[in-house]
């Protein structure tokens, strides 16, 4: 595994129990939304705001990693400069 896998096999481990378990749902079991919300019994707006608040937890210990994640958050300099180059 490399490194980036690795970390990011750490971080998911290091979150809640609930929130794991929605990520997991959505991302790897592909399942949709109404099927998440059935699994958990509860609506369909609530299993929507877990799945939210999970990826926006997620998102800021990615953030905290970012020399290995920059990439998927665009913190890379030269990526920005790549981008902004085409909208001269």
């Amino acid at each position: 595994r490399s490194e980036r896998q690795l970390k990011l096999h750490e971080i998911l481990n290091s979150m809640n129990e609930g929130d794991r378990e929605i990520l997991a749902m959505r991302h790897f079991e592909h399942l949709s939304n109404s099927e998440v919300a059935a699994i958990l019994e509860v609506t369909e707006a609530t299993a929507g705001m877990r799945h939210m608040r999970a990826l926006r937890r997620l998102q800021a210990q990615l953030r905290q990693h970012s020399t290995l994640f920059a990439d998927d958050f665009g913190l890379r300099p030269e990526a920005r400069q790549q981008t902004n180059a085409g909208e001269d």
